[in-house]
């Protein structure tokens, strides 16, 4: 029983060592992430296609992009935002988000971001990454869970 706990442990510890490599500067992450948003009484499903550039290491430069068209609403925001990466994959996120909504009373948003995500790491490119935002709108705090699969090139 104590060597196949010790074994379990140490097959643990390498995985977790091996997952905590730094992300080099000058490395590129594109992805993307599929989001599901709730605010007062509105659902939506959204893509948003993702891509960043690593101006130091661990810290990323980006921005995000989406369409998506909600009863009669046609919307398109643009999310320019800054990452860091702690070395065991734990990242802070933050940044705006810009949207326009065609045909609405209020056609432009202004939202500040700021979240907390993990960078599961399934191969040294490949991360799966959740990520748990606070948006604040006119003031109106709401939340946001995005799932999001990011390819790291030159890490």
């Amino acid at each position: 029983m104590k060597k196949t706990l010790f074994t379990l442990l140490v097959v643990s510890a390498s995985v977790m060592l091996a997952q905590a490599q730094l992300i080099d500067k000058g490395a590129i992450m594109v992805g993307g992430d599929l989001e599901f948003t709730s605010h007062s009484k509105n659902s939506t499903f959204e893509l948003r296609p993702m891509l960043g550039y690593f101006f130091a290491d661990n810290a990323a430069l980006g921005t995000g992009f989406s369409y998506s068209s909600v009863s009669n609403f046609r919307r398109f925001s643009l999310s320019p935002f800054a990452r860091y990466y702690l070395n065991f994959g734990l990242f802070g996120h933050a940044g705006v988000q810009f949207t326009h909504i065609k045909d609405a009373e209020k056609p432009n948003d202004f939202d500040l971001v700021a979240g907390l995500g993990y960078a599961l790491f399934l191969n040294n490119n490949v991360a799966f990454e959740p990520l748990l935002t606070v948006n604040f709108l006119d003031g109106e705090p709401y939340t946001r869970l995005g799932i999001s699969f990011q390819v790291y090139f030159n890490r």
